[in-house]
């Protein structure tokens, strides 16, 4: 009995229960979108995405990459890259030029609802080429 207990218990409830986070682009432009993640590619002088929760009216940051300022729970920053905010299910990222020079900038921004997460990954080059 016991056991039947104990296995019921810890084998109930999956890892992600609340199931797949589905998403859809409100920008146009090409994504590349998977069912945990979305692969974005910046342009150096910075422009603003916009991405809607199509299975979930509300959304909330789980993490964000490189180290951010969560001013509050709907907006995250990480000053002269980017600055997101959710407004229910919607999600909208602005990035900032990168006049780096030839750096490479990257951030992840992970989303969740429950136990459900997805990340999106950005990536913008610098603004000298070879």
């Amino acid at each position: 009995m016991f056991i039947v207990l104990f296995l019921t218990i810890c084998c109930s409830k999956s890892d992600n229960d609340d199931g797949v986070m589905e998403w859809v682009a409100e920008t146009p432009a090409d994504f590349r979108f998977t069912d945990r993640y979305v692969g974005v590619d910046v342009p150096v002088e910075g422009c603003t995405f916009a991405f809607r929760c199509t299975n979930y009216p509300t959304v909330r940051f789980a993490s964000a990459s490189p180290a951010y300022d969560l001013s509050t729970d709907d907006a995250v920053k990480h000053d002269g890259f980017y600055f997101g905010k959710i407004e229910g299910g919607l999600f909208t990222v602005e990035f900032a030029p990168n006049e780096s020079g030839f750096d490479t900038r990257t951030a992840k921004i992970t989303l969740a609802v429950g136990d459900a997460t997805y990340d999106f990954y950005f990536v913008q080059t610098g603004s000298v080429t070879e």
